[in-house]
């Protein structure tokens, strides 16, 4: 066998108090030589262990593979959904201020107000509201002060979790903001609806990486007005939603496509069930060492975004539109960063606990020029920056 796998972790960050969160799937991964996990791997997914990540290709990405095994294995990748709370749970409450220090009672007024701001431009803009019965958030556990959160993506055998997270779903309220989509913006809201039409007849990976990916790559770069945009990874989405793009690109798209004989002629993944979002601040240095390895340093000098660019293929209608939140309307309590575990690295994302202060926003009927970018990371603090 040779050598063990190259495996790159996320740079460690201190806390504000002793404790250090525990990390299940450290005590697994990367495994050691002799190890029974080790021992599994050889057996099953030989690849795994030997795989090398190129930064110069990519898109050469044979752990999708490896999960799409995995899952025809009956190894899926799984979250415990909990059934939704039985009534309207998206109006304004006031919080409970026994045991609340001043700061945050501050912080929680700010929001409020904030809150209240966005009401006010969805009721003068006059934008429709569908209420969802299942909107899926992380339900919040006490385990989390000493346990890390985690969503681990190794094709992993039947005696090894795949995350330690379970979600509850509620009644939440969306709004369609069409006919409306310039007054949401990246600086203030953290997504922009636009349109953005391309030119291609065939979502084959060969087509999407020659032909779709560099035209969406100087898109990007006029848009933002930037030196240079990198699109660092795509998916393409058989069911419904999420994506990202820009200086470092992750573009994701909603696809049925399939050759004359039925055969999928890309590779896919499937949808994420409840709210997250794809990078932390945390995780930022750790992906572009990944994939800009001789930039890194020159980019964290100067101003740098994560972005999302999604896009439906099968337009006008989707059974799974792609719904965003407001920034103004997140607070950062709300935020649980987890592990995101692939076999070369480890990234974080940040699961969503539940608020009646979010407000979420999308747009009916969607088509194939139509886009929803929306941010990841900003290192501007002056504007929204997830």
């Amino acid at each position: 066998m040779a050598q063990i796998i190259q495996f790159l972790d996320l740079d460690p960050v201190p806390r504000s108090d002793s404790r250090t969160l525990r990390r299940p799937w450290a005590s697994y991964w990367p495994p050691q030589r002799g190890s029974p996990v080790y021992d599994w791997f050889t057996s099953e997914f030989p690849a795994v262990l030997t795989y090398r990540f190129n930064p110069e290709r990519p898109f050469d990405r044979p752990f999708k593979e490896w999960t799409r095994t995995a899952r025809e294995m009956g190894k899926d990748l799984t979250v415990e959904l909990l059934p939704p709370e039985p009534h309207e749970t998206n109006n304004i409450v006031e919080a409970d201020s026994k045991d609340v220090s001043e700061e945050e009672q501050r912080r929680e007024a700010r929001r409020y107000g904030r809150t209240l701001q966005i009401d006010s431009e969805i009721k003068q803009l006059r934008l429709p509201g569908t209420q969802v019965k299942g909107f899926n958030y992380l339900l919040w556990s006490p385990r989390y002060l000493f346990e890390k959160p985690f969503h681990s993506r190794l094709p992993l055998l039947d005696c090894l979790k795949r995350n330690n997270v379970q979600s509850k779903a509620y009644v939440v309220t969306i709004h369609d903001l069409s006919g409306c989509e310039d007054q949401f913006n990246l600086a203030t809201s953290g997504f922009h609806f636009l349109r953005c039409p391309i030119d291609m007849e065939d979502w084959t990976d060969k087509c999407i990486r020659d032909k779709y990916l560099p035209s969406m790559q100087d898109w990007l770069q006029k848009y933002f007005s930037c030196e240079q945009a990198h699109v660092y990874t795509y998916n393409v989405i058989l069911q419904s939603v999420i994506t990202h793009s820009s200086l470092t690109a992750d573009i994701e798209m909603q696809v049925r496509s399939k050759d004359a004989k039925g055969n999928l002629t890309t590779s896919w993944v499937p949808t994420v069930p409840f709210a997250h979002c794809d990078v932390t601040p945390n995780a930022i240095s750790t992906h572009l060492k990944l994939y800009l390895p001789e930039k890194t340093d020159e980019i964290m000098k100067k101003r740098h975004r994560f972005v999302n660019i999604w896009r439906t293929l099968t337009g006008p209608y989707q059974d799974t539109p792609l719904a965003v939140c407001d920034y103004r309307s997140v607070d950062s309590s709300d935020l649980v960063a987890s592990d995101a575990v692939l076999a070369h690295y480890c990234g974080e994302a940040y699961d969503v606990k539940h608020s009646p202060h979010h407000r979420w926003f999308y747009k009916r009927g969607m088509d194939i020029e139509d886009v929803i970018l929306f941010k990841l990371f900003d290192s501007d603090s002056s504007e929204a920056n997830r």
